[in-house]
């Protein structure tokens, strides 16, 4: 009788329990604007398109590039008009020999290579962007995978839950019919447990619809896009999408599985990861700003041109001046400034390598933590499959037989249910931990796409710096 009433609630629950659930857990007012998510994929792409860091780092990079060429240029040339030597009792140009009108330009010329450096420093640091740009589409993808797995954990936790909810109720109700009708079975305690174990599975029900509204409010923040109209929902789609990426999920490098590795490999699969490689050419950007500092000891150069109008007189005629003259400006008296400078320069550097060290060594220590737990969620996951999941089906079962024939005891079949229910929810938990924990290690496995161009800019830009000059 109770295998047909649970195959009975079973099917009706199949066919209301999503309009239950996106009505109870997804309502919406009539004025707002529903956003729909299919897949994991469809998640990511929109959030990789309307990320707001990236668009301020793609902002962030065209300033560099402009005031990259802005630092390449000299400064502009600065022009001279001077009226020299009038006589103060006519205010005439022509009463006095000594008199005229001059004309001035002065350039002046940047130390030594400090204009194509200051330019590759900026493109170097431009470059660099697009670096942080890879890790952060790689931590997006992390991060709204694993909470749209969370929220797959919770919605299918509750349509277990559901599913088992029609038959603890009609258990429950059995019960309190035999008690009424004194049967020697069932006693008060067995009811009272009865609905005690209702009421728990009730509350475990409402912390799952939680955990659902949690996760989709965490999906919020990066696909609502700051739009306060618009409410994210999960399609049926989307549930079922989720299953097939969970089973489809494997490991970026598959070998890092089967292989026992070393430190030293696993260090060289994360020496290309955007993280790390960054500082691959915050080094560059370092080594350059050494060579600016030491610019500081180069002289800086100027050159001056004049010409000197004299107006003509009744008795003579005065001929006009041309002049021409350089400035040397020669760091004799800073010698400590530039030695200091050119030190934190250098010190800078170092800092970096260390810094460089330190987060290779997290990731080390992250990637083999993940491995490790990945390995013992698989045969957890295998366990649950293979043993759990098929004994507890066949103790239900057998404990229902027996119940149904009167050979049996009503608390042992709400603890089997319970028990099956239970691990059901385990099996999945694991399953959707080892999802989670392989996309952690793809992440800690990104390797950039980026080639090390930087030098091959930087060369090239030195050159069209020094043609400037």
């Amino acid at each position: 009788m109770f295998i047909n009433l649970y195959k009975f609630y079973s099917a009706r629950l199949s066919s209301k329990l999503l309009l239950i659930i996106f009505v109870s857990l997804n309502s919406f007012s009539a004025l707002s604007q529903a956003f729909s998510i299919n897949s994991l994929n469809q998640a990511i792409q929109y959030a990789h398109q309307h990320d707001l860091w990236l668009q301020k780092s793609e902002l962030n990079q065209a300033q560099r590039l402009a005031q990259s060429i802005s630092k390449s240029q000299l400064d502009n040339p600065k022009l001279t008009l001077e009226l020299m030597n009038l006589p103060l009792d006519s205010l005439s140009l022509s009463q006095e020999a000594m008199t005229q009108v001059s004309f001035g330009i002065s350039q002046e010329f940047a130390r030594g290579d400090s204009l194509a450096l200051n330019q590759a420093i900026l493109e170097i640091s431009a470059f660099e962007l697009e670096i942080l740009r890879e890790n952060r589409r790689a931590e997006l993808t992390s991060v709204i995978s694993q909470i749209w797995f969370d929220a797959y954990q919770s919605f299918k936790t509750i349509e277990m839950i559901q599913a088992e909810q029609y038959l603890f109720e009609q258990m429950l109700e059995l019960a309190q019919v035999n008690y009424t009708s004194a049967a020697a079975e069932t006693n008060q305690d067995e009811v009272l447990k009865a609905e005690l174990d209702l009421y728990q599975l009730q509350d475990t029900l409402l912390i799952e619809q939680e955990k659902l509204d949690a996760n989709l409010a965490r999906l919020s923040e990066w696909l609502i896009n700051f739009n306060p109209e618009r409410n994210l929902t999960l399609t049926p789609n989307a549930v079922s999408h989720a299953q097939i990426e969970i089973q489809a999920l494997a490991i970026s490098q598959p070998n890092i599985l089967t292989l026992a590795l070393t430190d030293m490999a696993l260090v060289k699969l994360i020496m290309r990861h955007p993280s790390v490689y960054r500082f691959e050419v915050k080094q560059q950007q370092s080594q350059k700003e050494v060579a600016l500092a030491e610019q500081s000891y180069q002289p800086r150069w100027g050159l001056t041109a004049k010409y000197g109008y004299r107006a003509d007189s009744a008795v003579h005629s005065d001929s006009d001046f041309f002049s021409i003259g350089a400035s040397l400006d020669m760091p004799l008296f800073s010698h400590k400034k530039q030695q200091h400078q050119v030190k934190s320069a250098v010190l800078a550097g170092e800092s970096i390598k260390t810094e460089k060290r330190l987060v290779i060594q997290q990731l080390l220590a992250r990637l083999k933590r993940e491995l490790k737990s990945l390995k013992h969620l698989e045969s957890r996951e295998k366990l649950y499959q293979k043993k759990i999941l098929s004994q507890s089906a066949q103790q239900t079962e057998s404990s229902l037989t027996a119940y149904t024939h009167d050979s049996g005891h009503f608390s042992k079949v709400v603890q089997r249910k319970i028990a099956q229910l239970n691990a059901r929810i385990k099996a999945l938990n694991v399953t959707v931990q080892k999802a989670k924990t392989i996309v952690r290690v793809n992440y800690l496995l990104t390797q950039t796409s980026r080639s090390n161009k930087a030098k091959n800019t930087k060369s090239t830009n030195e050159k069209q710096g020094t043609s400037h000059e």
